[in-house]
């Protein structure tokens, strides 16, 4: 019978043939990250592995953080690339149940199947997200409340920017797999990070942005069509998607709302979904 261990560092080699026939899309470079993640602190597990005569025939992700939100100390685990080998389907519930048990900390979901979906609601977790708003550039004219803000990629400019939370958000992202752009008016300065992707649409191949951190909502609201108009001229994105619940649901104008393939999920006693962002997760790493 196949047993659960905890995964380590050097079982990286024998972990990446799972990892590779989940998505061959993604390089071996960005897989190890899951196993030498920036912000990973002493004492956070990189994950589980079901091994059977010595092989390593399944494996699930956990991605810690110790975040501060509204005042309070948070560890959060996020549970992510949930891979078993066909013949031991039955058994891979082990590598899911052996998460379930970690204490003290609140846990995410935020990419699973759709069969993992309805497990999930089994097992406890509850619904983080459903919906994404797709925010697309608004006219020049007319559009964009006050004086223009400074928008910028630029890391000098970023980093003498950020307060002290965001900083530390910055440093432990700066080298992920994302990017960064801060919006600053008289009045703030808002912190978001975000993915470059890619959506099929009639056939077509559109580039977009996917935000997963609002540092400062009524800034990014205050001047969204030129963050928008600034999106699409820096990055070619025909359109900025946002999780629902980033926007605090506020209806922007020019956007729609669109239900997600598979909704995100997550299990605390401590947080709200509101209080939860697409940060520390394998969306971003």
């Amino acid at each position: 019978m196949a047993r659960v261990e905890a995964a380590t560092s050097a079982m990286f080699g024998d972990v990446y043939p799972l990892l590779a026939d989940l998505d061959r899309a993604v390089t071996r470079e960005r897989w190890e990250r899951l196993f030498d993640y920036r912000w990973r602190s002493d004492g956070d597990g990189l994950g589980y592995v079901l091994v059977e005569r010595g092989a390593v025939v399944g494996f699930i992700a956990t991605l810690f953080s110790h975040r501060s939100i509204d005042g309070r100390e948070t560890r959060l685990c996020n549970t992510a690339h949930w891979v078993v080998r066909d013949e031991f389907r039955s058994e891979g519930l082990l590598l899911l149940a052996q998460t379930m048990q970690l204490k003290d900390c609140s846990l995410t979901n935020l990419t699973s199947s759709r069969k993992v979906s309805v497990m999930m609601q089994k097992l406890g977790y509850k619904l983080l997200e459903e919906r994404v708003t797709l925010l697309f550039p608004a006219p020049a004219l007319g559009w964009g409340h006050g004086a223009a803000p400074l928008i910028t990629a630029d890391h000098q400019v970023i980093g003498e920017t950020l307060e002290p939370g965001d900083a530390r958000i910055w440093t432990d992202h700066k080298d992920s797999n994302c990017a960064h752009v801060v919006v600053r008016d008289s009045d703030g300065s808002c912190y978001l990070v975000f993915t470059r992707k890619h959506r099929r649409f009639w056939g077509l191949s559109v580039p977009y942005c996917h935000v997963h951190y609002v540092g400062n909502r009524a800034v990014f609201l205050r001047h969204v069509g030129r963050v928008t108009r600034y999106f699409r001229r820096t990055f070619g994105a025909w359109f900025v998607a946002v999780d629902e619940r980033l926007l605090g649901g506020v209806a922007v104008p020019f956007s729609i709302t669109l239900r997600l393939p598979i909704p995100r999920y997550y299990r605390s006693a401590v947080l709200a979904p509101h209080q939860i962002d697409n940060l520390y997760t394998e969306l971003v790493a």
